[in-house]
């Protein structure tokens, strides 16, 4: 009997104090992935599509080792839902003409993080040994299940630009939905690369399971590399 009123008082309190319980984000039935498949064969043929995603931060830091002088780091983040990863991989096997089902099936169950930097300095091992920290609600901290690198890229500005040379580079981090509260956004704190974090706030996790953006391809996301 003390057990079935404790029940009833949480319940009450949950009705009463508008409490939610945590909300498992959402991970792909079958149906729903043939439904991002489909979609994402339409966009095949376009080239002004690189990616598709579900939320979008940018952060630029200032104060850092690497913002001194001359020198600078710029960020950007981005937040693949499982529809939205289904249809980036779809997207990428269809132009490729290599197909992976069971990367596919794997994709429907998880978010992947895309975090790309533009550095004028370049340290290979900050980058490598750079702390990631996924939060949600400032909390709670989300361990990704894998961790992967792009390849370092070269862009030289113009002469009008000043001809500097920026280096880019890819972080690819791969979350299970089943970790990630459907109701909260997700903040990443990069830690290491200067005196101060790099910040990504409030990219939305939640939302219509189909809802996306598209990407313009400025940037190659493939092949990723266990190591930098």
């Amino acid at each position: 009997m003390k057990r079935k009123a404790a029940i009833g008082v949480l319940l009450a309190a949950v009705l009463f104090t508008g409490m939610q319980p945590a909300l498992a984000a959402h991970s792909l039935t079958q149906d729903e992935m043939t439904q991002a498949k489909v979609e994402a064969n339409k966009l095949v043929r376009k080239k002004r599509v690189g990616f598709v995603f579900r939320s979008h931060a940018d952060a630029e830091v200032q104060g850092s080792e690497q913002a001194e002088g001359e020198k600078g780091l710029r960020g950007e983040a981005y937040l693949l839902s499982p529809y939205c990863n289904v249809m980036s991989l779809q997207l990428e096997q269809g132009r490729s003409g290599r197909m992976d089902f069971a990367a596919l099936e794997a994709a429907a169950k998880t978010y992947q993080l895309r975090l790309r930097f533009e550095s004028r300095l370049f340290d290979r091992e900050a980058f490598s040994k750079a702390r990631i920290v996924i939060r949600q609600g400032g909390k709670k901290i989300i361990a990704p299940v894998s961790r992967r690198y792009t390849l370092v890229r070269r862009l030289k500005e113009s002469a009008l630009e000043g001809g500097t040379v920026w280096h880019r580079l890819g972080i690819v981090l791969d979350i299970s939905a089943a970790d990630l509260d459907d109701s909260i956004p997700v903040d990443v704190s990069v830690e290491g690369l200067g005196k101060r974090s790099v910040e990504f706030r409030g990219l939305a996790v939640g939302g219509a399971f189909d809802s996306y953006d598209t990407k313009v391809p400025v940037f190659p996301w493939s092949p990723l590399h266990e190591k930098l």
